[in-house]
């Protein structure tokens, strides 16, 4: 019966990793890092948009933008109107609170008897 839990106790002891693995995961983490330094832009190979694209292409490009603005759902939260209607909504919840709060449940015995559902 001791053999075994000596042997269990060895299991539960944490592994030490060997240098090769950490060596790896290091080289891994550089590369990583590396790779990432690639797309950093460098000042001299900054040139004019103009220079680059045709004004049509560039129109392109805004209208494809002002497209997906227009598309896409706004959060904007700061609205008088969503304010308004937020204020109306947490004062509801407020009276719905104290309401539930004073309420008195009466209990009968079948009631008490009864599964609460959980």
């Amino acid at each position: 019966k001791r053999a075994a839990d000596e042997v269990s106790s060895e299991a539960k002891k944490p592994r030490v990793e060997d240098e090769e693995r950490v060596r790896l995961d290091k080289e891994r983490l550089a590369a990583r890092l590396e790779g990432h330094k690639e797309g950093i832009v460098q000042t001299d190979q900054i040139r004019s948009l103009s220079e680059a694209m045709s004004v049509e292409k560039i129109a392109a490009i805004k209208a494809k933008i002002m497209a997906k603005k227009r598309s896409t759902i706004k959060t904007d939260l700061d609205d008088d109107i969503t304010l308004k209607q937020r204020s109306f909504v947490d004062a509801e919840v407020d009276v719905t609170r104290d309401i539930v709060s004073r309420e008195r449940v009466w209990r009968t015995r079948t009631t008490i008897l009864q599964s609460s559902g959980k």
